[in-house]
């Protein structure tokens, strides 16, 4: 599917953009970059369209703009039969039901069609602190994330140690796509969880926000996702007694 890359823009006025099932969200932020419309499209750069669509797709625009399948206005698709169908609201609906979420189980998606939304920059990056206090940084986290507006998307990411070059650390990541004068007022309030080891927060393209994370040399990941309705003070207090054990794991979490 690699060689279904392009990125087309097929109805400026109502943003309308085309894009090929191989295609990689980072070539696709970044074609769109001129032209100022958005896609809320997963974390890194290379993951790609299709797989990420399919099974809903969370992005750094989430909170905002909700899943990619949010935005997904049309589509085509291979059935086992061998018949090109064209889906959307008004054209083989069931179908296109059945996609947004669904996975590669009903055929093989050619191309999706979806509705940008106006983005130009974005003020983004890690704020950084001390595996220190857990509990406290993960309850005062919490209690911003519960009254930020929704432009404002983090994720947490707490890091054990992986040897004296590599010491424990909580990242606060932070993507917001707001009006970017009101950027600091938003995300100053995260400066404060703790004592900042590192602040690299600043104002970017969105392509550049999509990265790669990769392992310390000879990790190998194996992850468990898991989801729970309120972020309450139990489920902090036991993250917090994972990381007074020996060998805790690397964890993400997502408000």
């Amino acid at each position: 599917m690699t060689l279904l890359k392009d990125v087309k823009i097929i109805d400026s006025d109502n943003h309308i953009v085309r894009i090929g099932s191989g295609a990689v969200w980072g070539d696709v932020a970044k074609a769109l970059q001129g032209y100022d419309p958005g896609i809320s499209s997963g974390d890194t750069k290379s993951v790609g369209v299709g797989g990420l669509t399919l099974g809903g797709g969370i992005g750094w625009m989430v909170r905002n703009h909700g899943l990619s399948i949010d935005h997904l206005v049309g589509a085509e698709i291979v059935t086992a039969d061998g018949n090109i169908l064209q889906l959307s609201e008004t054209e083989n609906q069931d179908l296109f039901w059945a996609i947004r979420g669904g996975g590669g189980n009903f055929g093989i998606v050619t191309h999706f069609d979806f509705k940008a939304y106006p983005l130009n920059k974005v003020v983004a990056g890690t704020i950084q602190y001390e595996l220190d206090n857990l509990q406290n940084l993960l309850t005062k986290y919490r209690d911003i994330m519960r009254n930020s507006p929704e432009e404002l998307n983090t994720s947490v990411l707490i890091m054990p140690s992986f040897g004296p070059q590599m010491p424990a650390a909580v990242n606060v990541v932070v993507c917001y796509s707001g009006q970017l004068e009101d950027a600091d007022s938003v995300i100053n309030p995260l400066r404060n969880l703790g004592d900042v080891v590192l602040d690299n927060v600043q104002e970017k393209n969105y392509y550049e926000v999509l990265e790669e994370g990769h392992p310390p040399q000879g990790v190998k990941i194996v992850s468990k996702n898991t989801f729970f309705d309120d972020f309450s003070d139990k489920i902090i207090q036991d993250i917090s007694n994972i990381y007074t054990s020996n060998n805790p794991p690397v964890m993400q979490i997502r408000y």
